[in-house]
């Protein structure tokens, strides 16, 4: 939205429409993900981290995707990429969410779909 507009109310309605962009995309995904399309769900999730990088709750959700298609690696592999994008970025861990569902994956533990 008006990308090339600085001004305070231009900024603060882009953020609003970014925010409000990516929360229908968790929702949407979540909503796939409950209903058992977990391709889709995937896709969803991609796309919302496309709008943030940092969003554990979409990490999370391919995490469970993939989880969930008896892909554990792959599973392992996009918590290891938030992993990384987290402490690199923002030198921060991931939260207890993620590395509790890391471990429940590693370990094979039956993990519900995303909330």
């Amino acid at each position: 939205f008006l990308e090339i507009c600085e001004n305070d109310w231009c900024i603060q309605l882009r953020s609003l429409l970014h925010n409000t962009m990516l929360n229908l995309l968790l929702a949407e995904a979540r909503h796939l993900a409950q209903a058992g399309c977990q391709a889709q769900a995937e896709q969803i999730y991609q796309r919302a981290l496309s709008f943030d990088s940092f969003d554990e709750h979409a990490h999370r959700g391919i995490m469970w995707c993939r989880a969930s298609n008896s892909d554990r690696a792959g599973a392992i592999q996009q918590f290891l990429e938030c992993k990384r994008i987290l402490e690199d970025e923002l030198q921060i861990p991931p939260s207890p969410e993620t590395l509790a569902l890391q471990k429940a994956i590693q370990s094979g533990q039956a993990i519900s779909p995303p909330t």
